[in-house]
């Protein structure tokens, strides 16, 4: 109750002001009246030459509609209701644009609350999303000692060979040496070829990817000069074979 009391009250200043001064039509008053509205109109003067969204939408507006208000009063006779009129309508411009102003005000800053909200709103959330697929994703836990010597075993594993040795005799079981044999692997193994050393042997590595296979390996073909001497033969790793060729052979 008491608030729209003072409302109210607040509201009838600049009538109750201008009557005033209507009614006492009081020459000082009315001189300073006067010089007001002079003032006034050399400020909207000034004021709408500006440039700038200050001058040309803050302060110019009331300026301009207490100049037409002036001119539409001018016409009165009596100078206390002339300038009774003009006060009270004044004040209620300024009052009102005052009141404007700040509901613009708190409406722009309305905004960029919201605006700023939204965008802290977005970080976090996009931070918590961030977060959950981090914790999501893979775990990848560093080399140990035991993935080393997994690896090690798998490097072993790669590099595990078969070797083994052929030796080509004559007929008096010696040793001929500058012989070149070769041998064919089964159909995966490809072949190899190597000359027969001072003692008559030759000797051949095969290279593998599986330490428990290249235990064995299976000679497809062994042969000498063009000539095959040995089909399908089965060798283990360290084996050592022997060839006697008659003195035909090396016609």
């Amino acid at each position: 109750m008491n608030q729209h009391i003072s409302t109210i009250l607040l509201l009838l200043i600049p009538a109750v002001a201008g009557g005033i001064v209507a009614l006492t039509n009081s020459t000082k008053v009315n001189e300073f009246s006067e010089r007001l509205e002079g003032w006034t109109r050399r400020r909207q003067g000034i004021v709408s030459a500006k440039k700038g969204f200050f001058w040309k939408w803050i302060v110019h507006p009331p300026l301009r509609v207490i100049v037409k208000l002036c001119d539409w009063t001018d016409s009165l006779a009596h100078r206390g209701l002339k300038n009774g009129i003009r006060i009270a309508a004044a004040l209620y411009i300024l009052g009102f644009w005052l009141l404007l102003l700040i509901y613009a005000f708190m409406f722009v800053l309305a905004l960029i609350c919201v605006a700023v909200g939204l965008v802290i709103a977005l970080w976090i959330v996009g931070h918590m999303l961030g977060d959950k697929s981090e914790s999501n994703a893979p775990a990848w836990s560093p080399r140990t000692k035991g993935s080393n010597e997994d690896q090690d075993n798998m490097s072993k594993k790669s590099e595990a060979s078969i070797s083994f040795s052929i030796r080509i005799v004559n007929d008096k079981g010696e040793g001929v040496s500058g012989v070149r044999v070769y041998v064919q692997y089964n159909v995966f193994g490809g072949s190899a070829t190597d000359e027969t050393d001072d003692g008559g042997w030759a000797h051949f590595t095969q290279v593998g990817f599986d330490e428990m296979i290249m235990q064995r390996t299976t000679l497809k073909e062994i042969g000498v000069k063009g000539t095959t001497i040995a089909k399908d033969v089965t060798v283990n790793n360290g084996d050592t074979l022997s060839y006697t060729l008659p003195h035909t052979f090396w016609g």
